[in-house]
């Protein structure tokens, strides 16, 4: 037939079109692949990612929620007694008057207030540095290894410092600050032994 081949098989013709194709295909089977197949596997950014743990996570948020509630009260009216135990007492270490051979809360003279603002923002920065730290994002370096090595040894620090006052407190206001000390012990506890006894993992390259 013009213009046409017959196939191998003899089961009909093959035009001028038909051969062009197959040319064409065959020319194009021997060229790579655009997208070729890898067996190569990508790891996931956080294939070794670590949250916090739980204790870690509520000894945190009981260290920062009081302290940031005092912290906005010294700021925004120092002396006023808070709905904690016992603060209304504790308030007398700030602003006091004797009435009756008796201490008696008053207003908070201007050189205490002015040091309560500054330790007010010291405090609410610290609380939000350990806030973001803890809850806002995965673990998968050892920055936050680090940072809680840091508050650590603040939060051993701070206990230390308090407790050396705390015959002082117990003398101007009858009450003890004891059981908010341990909160900060337990909590200095359990930040050391986090960055320096869990082990993690390194992040894949």
């Amino acid at each position: 037939m013009l213009n046409g081949r017959v196939s191998a098989a003899g089961r009909g013709t093959l035009g001028p079109c038909d051969i062009q194709r197959k040319a064409v295909y065959r020319n194009s089977s021997s060229l790579p692949s655009a997208h070729p197949r890898t067996s190569l596997s990508i790891a996931h950014p956080f294939a070794h990612a670590q949250t916090p743990p739980l204790i870690l996570q509520i000894t945190t948020a009981l260290t920062c929620v009081v302290p940031l509630a005092i912290a906005v009260r010294d700021l925004v009216s120092p002396g006023t007694p808070l709905p904690l135990p016992n603060d209304d007492k504790l308030q007398l270490l700030v602003g006091w008057t004797m009435v009756k051979n008796k201490r008696v809360l008053a207003p908070v003279p201007g050189e205490m207030n002015f040091m309560m603002s500054f330790g007010g923002i010291a405090s609410i920065g610290y609380c939000a540095v350990k806030l973001v730290t803890v809850f806002t994002a995965l673990e998968g370096t050892y920055l936050r290894r680090n940072l809680f090595l840091l508050f650590g040894v603040i939060e051993l620090l701070y206990f230390v410092n308090v407790l050396d006052k705390e015959a002082f407190t117990k003398a101007h206001t009858g009450t003890s600050i004891m059981p908010f000390l341990f909160i900060y012990a337990l909590n200095a506890i359990v930040y050391l032994s986090d960055a320096l006894l869990r082990v993690r993992k390194e992040k894949k390259k």
